[in-house]
């Protein structure tokens, strides 16, 4: 599943770049005051960090309260959160550590609310009382667990709501069995005609070799776009030149041919499908963008499921630069095992690294020469292909996570 997998690159990925204190409006965080300067300013500590801030509310040096950002421009403004505590901790004797925080956010002192709030200000997420509240609906109609929490944070982290269908979608592309599995679980459960449909959709969708063309033919297949085809729950060959795979889902959802073990498969593979197609989108709010997805791979009359990931900076137009991107591709072949093809791209310098407990390096380097043919072609330059263990990827540094790091940050004023 891509949960194993997908976290720790991104992880990686996000490490690489430069480290800096990452504040966005409606995140809450404790700060102290640690000396006032004249003019109503002081330096405030907020976590390894100081900052010099104008105070607006009467402070003393050791005093710690709950601050929330109302606006990053220069200089920062800070709003405290309910009133300014009377024995400089932030609290009284008798409160909990986040017990203002949950008194201003109107809910209950209860442990499932200190676990929620805790998750909200460990990944430094807005905190709001609407935010808090989705949240908490969509978490008791979803689930409580791990990958119930990841898909939040995602969700949040990419400026969607966190409602209950966004969560599954994108909890399920990432922690469900492989589509190429799920598919050919569906393909057991539903009838001749069904099978037959559907066997004849993957086979016109799956990529049989990259290229920018099958690859663009693939995932306008794989997404929910608008489709010609009827909504009677039937549908014949005839119809798979304009029909995408959730298009096929949706028609058979709607009508009754499907058994009940069947219908759940396809809404849980619908669910996946509306997974990637939201995380094909990637982060809006930063200058760091990455996608992830699935692609259906047919060779020697097998189907497998390659998972990627497409990391890089973006251009004045918001989109990824070819010149400066990384992409990595997941896939557990049927005799070399797990590989993981990482390609960086840097100022069209190419670096490829194969991480495999098999491939040899004398191997790759018999491939050299028509990689850097075939890469010149593009106007790119192979720099180096290089095979590493798989245990190389595994216990790399997993470091801050994207839109969450903290670097150097030194003299950002703020108003408080």
């Amino acid at each position: 599943m891509a949960g194993e997998w997908v976290s720790p690159l991104i992880s990686q990925f996000a490490g690489s770049i430069d480290h800096q204190l990452v504040l966005r409006p409606g995140q809450v965080l404790k700060g102290k005051v640690i000396q006032l300067l004249p003019q109503q300013t002081a330096w405030v500590q907020l976590g390894k960090f100081q900052v010099l801030a104008r105070l607006e509310v009467p402070l003393t040096a050791g005093q710690t309260e709950w601050f929330q950002v109302l606006d990053v421009s220069r200089p920062m403004t800070l709003k405290v959160i309910g009133n300014p505590s009377i024995n400089g901790t932030g609290q009284s004797s008798t409160d909990h550590e986040w017990q203002p925080v949950l008194r201003w956010l109107g809910v209950d002192d209860t442990a499932p609310n200190r676990q929620l709030l805790q998750f909200f200000l460990t990944h430094h997420l807005p905190v709001t009382r609407s935010l808090f509240q989705q949240v908490q609906e969509t978490l008791a109609q979803v689930g409580q667990g791990e990958w119930q929490r990841q898909a939040v944070l995602m969700a949040v982290q990419n400026g969607w709501t966190p409602t209950a269908t966004i969560v599954r979608s994108v909890g399920m592309f990432l922690h469900q069995p492989s589509l190429a599995d799920t598919l050919a679980q569906l393909e057991k459960m539903v009838g001749d005609g069904q099978r037959d449909v559907l066997q004849a959709l993957l086979s016109r969708l799956a990529v049989h070799q990259f290229s920018a063309q099958q690859l663009k033919h693939y995932f306008q297949g794989m997404s929910f776009h608008i489709s010609r085809a009827k909504s009677q729950g039937t549908v014949s060959p005839d119809n798979m030149s304009v029909m995408s795979l959730p298009a096929l889902l949706q028609t058979w959802l709607k009508g009754e041919i499907l058994s009940q073990s069947a219908r759940n498969q396809a809404e849980s593979i619908l669910y996946q499908l509306a997974g990637q197609h939201l995380l094909m989108q990637g982060d809006g709010h930063l200058p760091v963008s990455y996608a992830l997805f699935q692609l259906l791979v047919r060779q020697h009359g097998r189907t497998d499921s390659v998972y990627g990931e497409l990391q890089g900076y973006k251009d004045q137009k918001g989109k990824l630069s070819s010149d400066h991107c990384r992409l990595l591709l997941y896939v557990n072949l049927q005799r070399l095992g797990e590989t993981c093809v990482d390609v960086y791209v840097q100022n069209r310098l190419i670096t490829v690294k194969l991480f495999n407990d098999l491939i040899r390096q004398s191997w790759l380097d018999s491939y050299k020469p028509l990689l850097q043919q075939g890469l010149a072609a593009q106007q790119y330059k192979l720099s180096s292909l290089v095979a590493k263990k798989w245990q190389a990827l595994r216990t790399a540094p997993v470091k801050a996570k994207q839109g969450m790091s903290w670097g150097h940050y030194q003299g950002v004023d703020i108003r408080i």
